[in-house]
């Protein structure tokens, strides 16, 4: 199995430009290629509670381009852009959401907001008889 990663815009794109407008080269790989599944992926980095942001992914339906080979590349186009549009309107809305349950959690990052500052907060937990935790909520994705 082999996988492509294309940013069919012909750029990095913003992820909230509308409408999402591709170049027709990924239309012309969907309708020449012997077999072709497209995965729509939205990507967003957004801040939510600490000072690194989250990274979000969401995929969207696949599409397979075996059964519509005769299909127009207008069309093609069409069903591509909206396809990535979908995804990228459903991903944020679960990013507005702030909800991490929305999310399965791949990889944990550092919490806090810089050595000083925290060790600032650590020394006054301490002293109230406290416990420190550099995060801004115990529970984040």
């Amino acid at each position: 199995m082999t996988s492509l990663w294309l940013t069919p815009q012909g750029q990095f794109a913003d992820a909230r430009v509308r409408p999402v407008a591709f170049k027709p080269g990924i239309a012309h790989l969907a309708r020449d290629a012997a077999r072709v599944t497209f995965l729509p992926m939205a990507l967003e980095y957004c801040f939510w509670n600490e000072s690194k942001p989250e990274l979000l992914i969401r995929f969207g339906t696949p599409i397979n381009s075996v059964s519509e080979r005769d299909k127009p590349l207008d069309d093609w186009q069409s069903q591509l852009q909206m396809a990535l549009q979908t995804t990228q309107d459903k991903l944020a809305m679960d990013a507005m959401s702030r909800d991490p349950e929305r999310f399965s959690s791949l990889q944990s990052g550092s919490a806090g907001v810089g050595f000083a500052y925290d060790a600032w907060r650590r020394v006054k937990a301490l002293a109230r008889g406290q416990k420190f935790s550099a995060a801004h909520e115990d529970d984040k994705l």
